[in-house]
């Protein structure tokens, strides 16, 4: 298994950083050809608009990957980019798509106003208690339409969903201890490789 991290911009080294604590083999990808290696992708937090500047032909490689059903998870700004309707967009800005969501993109303010609130697991973790969640200028999904499923509320508020393949989450697992959240995408990308 080799799960790639896009490293344009953002948290990325923060995601390095736990795969490599859960010996999991990783990739910091900054090219299109790397995506062809990656059994699964994670899309960090950080600024959405300057990986869409960035992004050199990514999104495409990334795009398919997504269609051949391969894993992908998107955090925070990683979230948005994955998602096919965005509120707040700015003109002409990229996005890859493929997660049937609407998002409102930082819904919860400023920098300033971040903030962490421990949040109870999802039914699909099997797992009892809290995790930390950590909002930083963080989007909300406002709604989800087919086949996505809602893991996570706060407040009445979507923060993390699954269509299929495709994992979202509002906030920053790569900011905490608690590596629950990778454990699940890593079973998400062992299931496709069985």
């Amino acid at each position: 298994m080799i799960i790639g991290i896009l490293a344009l911009q953002g948290a990325f080294i923060e995601h390095k950083y736990i795969l490599d604590k859960l010996h999991v083999k990783n990739i910091l990808v900054k090219k299109s050809e790397q995506i062809e290696l990656c059994d699964g992708i994670i899309l960090p937090g950080g600024e959405s608009t300057v990986m869409a500047i960035l992004e050199n032909n990514i999104f495409t490689a990334i795009r398919k990957h997504i269609d051949q059903g391969k894993a992908i998870w998107g955090t925070c700004a990683g979230l948005i980019l994955l998602s096919n309707y965005i509120e707040g967009k700015i003109e002409g800005q990229k996005n890859i798509g493929g997660l049937d969501v609407i998002v409102e993109r930082n819904f919860f303010g400023s920098q300033q106003q971040s903030f962490i609130e421990n949040l109870p697991y999802p039914q699909d973790f099997c797992k009892e208690g809290t995790y930390p969640a950590i909002f930083i200028r963080a989007p909300i999904i406002k709604n989800v339409y087919n086949d996505t499923k809602i893991l996570v509320t706060y407040k009445d508020n979507i923060v993390a969903v699954q269509q299929k393949n495709i994992l979202g989450t509002s906030f920053h697992p790569e900011l905490s201890n608690n590596y629950s959240w990778y454990e699940y995408f890593i079973e998400m990308v062992n299931k496709q490789l069985k």
